[in-house]
């Protein structure tokens, strides 16, 4: 939860819009945007909105000097899926009939790993794992390097900028085709704090700006045009809060 923002001394009046814009409820398309900011724009190399006490450049890295790849196969333990929407979730709980064969060659899972669907990555299939179990062997699992907050880069690999690199990234003809395989996601950059603590600390106020949308087709990878503008908008009102600093509630 965010108990409190901190904004620097020449931005107090945009620190106090941005809280009373969260305390009166945001949409979707706001909270998008929100979390957009806490990550650094397309050439930049802070995020505009950052936790309080963590200062510097983010470190720009390749995904494959972050996460390797889990090839452990197994029939044995309980079916997990990943979702668009939902990140991960134990088969079981989803509404749906799934219907399993032989789950021989079945992939393992285990907890804060990265799960995602090759072939839908580009539409934001992918989470991370609080639970272990096996999934289907299109799935590929990468398992995070020392320093590496997992649960940090599952919600980066949510962010558009995220979602369009993993696009532009995939291979095949066609959308219906297209995969991102380990040996092409590996090359993939990415920027993130080399600070462990504060890789730690974010997760905990994403979860207030999700459950938005995201891209469900090529079209719509770059926003579909009532979305767009939307977005557009909110990001447009959000551009005075600069140098903002979140802060969380001191456990006594």
């Amino acid at each position: 939860m965010l108990d409190e923002l901190i904004g620097s001394d020449f931005d107090m009046q945009a620190c106090s819009e941005l809280k009373n814009t969260l305390a009166n409820g945001v949409s979707d398309v706001m909270k998008f945007a929100l979390l957009e900011k806490m990550f650094p724009k397309e050439g930049k190399t802070t995020p505009q909105i950052r936790f309080k006490g963590f200062y510097g450049e983010w470190v720009q890295r390749l995904i494959g000097d972050c996460f390797n790849e889990r090839k452990e196969r197994s029939g044995n333990g309980e079916l997990i899926s990943v979702t668009i929407n939902a990140g991960i979730k134990k088969a079981k709980e989803l509404d749906r009939t799934i219907h399993i064969g032989d789950t021989s060659n079945y992939k393992v899972v285990k907890e804060g790993d990265i799960a995602y669907n090759s072939m839908r990555m580009w539409q934001g299939a992918s989470g991370y794992s609080p639970y272990e179990g096996i999934l289907s062997p299109a799935y590929t699992v990468i398992i995070p390097r020392d320093t590496i907050n997992s649960l940090f880069f599952a919600y980066l690999f949510k962010t558009l900028h995220m979602i369009h690199t993993f696009e532009i990234n995939s291979q095949g003809l066609t959308s219906d085709t297209w995969n991102l395989k380990y040996n092409q996601l590996k090359n993939i950059s990415v920027q993130y704090p080399s600070d462990e603590n504060e890789q730690q600390k974010s997760p905990h106020s994403f979860p207030l700006l999700t459950h938005c949308f995201l891209p469900k087709s090529r079209e719509s990878a770059s926003c579909v045009p009532s979305r767009s503008h939307s977005l557009k908008r909110c990001l447009s009102q959000l551009n005075n809060f600069h140098h903002v600093r979140i802060r969380t509630r001191t456990s006594v």
